[in-house]
């Protein structure tokens, strides 16, 4: 495993994960895998809840996962399947359980902004990032979200004109 220092410079949603770019301090970028995955949150009864579990099954490959939330707006504790996909997967499935009449959780949430959240990071956070054969394997932020003032990476600037 190598340890690499560096910004968190651009990331897309991937088949497996999320692809991140991290542009090290010689200016360097690197191509990293992430293999995260979103969770979808769904509560649904009766037949409808029937459905969504199928559907779940089917997708996963095993039975969903169920647990209990607090809910935002009641604050009443409800049962939830949680489901983890790739998330290029997500949307169609949620599509797909919206029109079963489920109720979705963080499904708005876009893939990308739900890692960001989740893995504690930002753009152009710099970090040491630990990599294994081009999969991202764990991080340390050295960086402060709330800094106004803070070292950027050395950006390179093309320009490209049309004659």
């Amino acid at each position: 495993m190598t340890n690499l220092r560096g910004w968190l410079f651009d990331s897309h949603a991937a088949r497996h994960g999320v692809r991140l770019w991290v542009l090290d301090e010689r200016g360097r970028c690197h191509e990293l895998l992430d293999p995260w995955r979103p969770v979808v949150r769904v509560a649904a009864r009766g037949d409808a809840g029937a459905r969504a579990e199928n559907l779940l099954h089917a997708r996963l490959g095993r039975p969903p996962e169920k647990t209990s939330r607090v809910e935002l707006f009641s604050s009443e504790l409800t049962e939830v399947w949680e489901a983890r996909l790739p998330p290029r997967e997500q949307t169609k499935l949620t599509g797909e359980l919206k029109d079963l009449g489920c109720e979705l959780y963080d499904a708005d949430i876009h893939p990308l902004q739900a890692w960001h959240y989740e893995r504690g990071h930002f753009p152009l956070a710099f970090g040491e990032f630990s990599v294994e054969e081009g999969i991202l394997r764990g991080h340390e932020l050295h960086d402060d979200r709330w800094a106004v003032d803070y070292p950027l990476p050395h950006l390179k600037t093309m320009r490209l004109r049309l004659s």
